[in-house]
């Protein structure tokens, strides 16, 4: 089962194992997100991001 957000997933773990394991992001991380309908279609297109540093 996923999570929705990254403070979700380590918080449901510090739950049920009495801490994080799952890092936060860093630069040079990728993320990709996609839904997919009952008959395995995407939903809205798939969104891939990368983290990057902003100057």
């Amino acid at each position: 089962r996923g999570s929705s957000c990254l403070a979700e997933r380590r918080m449901l773990e510090q739950i049920e194992h009495g801490r994080a394991t799952t890092p936060f992001l860093r630069y040079g991380d990728r993320v990709r997100i996609e839904m997919f309908d009952r008959d395995g279609r995407s939903i809205f297109g798939a969104i891939d991001q990368k983290v990057v540093l902003l100057r």
